[in-house]
């Protein structure tokens, strides 16, 4: 497999996504971006461990990278997150009473239409169909 291991996470001081490579050490979690020798402060670096999310390797239908925790739409009717379950990444349906995960996402993809509509930081109200 020939992917990069790339993560994002939420950066609380500016208020914005952070995209690059992470590092958890000594208590502080960083992702360290392109810019990082122009930005090179903790307090510019340092993001909220609950919000860090692995890149999949994957796009969706408009060419959008996918990240744990993006919820995307899955053809015409299904609303799903994406989380690391069993040693893969997985489409797992919020709406169901069932919580069904999906065993491929490589395979749901190649046979629907995937779009990224949010992730559970920005967006929670969409795991609840709107009812919030």
């Amino acid at each position: 497999m020939n992917r990069e291991i790339l993560f994002r996470g939420w950066n609380d001081k500016h208020n914005k996504w952070l995209y690059g490579y992470y590092v958890n050490s000594q208590g502080f979690s960083i992702i360290i971006t392109e810019n990082y020798e122009e930005e090179c402060t903790l307090e510019n670096v340092l993001v909220n461990i609950k919000t860090v999310g692995q890149y999949t390797g994957l796009k969706d239908t408009h060419g959008k990278d996918i990240y744990e925790g993006d919820i995307v739409s899955i053809g015409n009717n299904l609303k799903a997150v994406v989380i690391w379950f069993n040693g893969s990444f997985r489409f797992k349906d919020e709406l169901s009473c069932k919580a069904t995960y999906f065993e491929d996402m490589g395979v749901m993809m190649r046979d629907y239409d995937v779009c990224i509509i949010g992730n559970i930081y920005d967006n929670p109200e969409l795991l609840k169909g709107g009812d919030e």
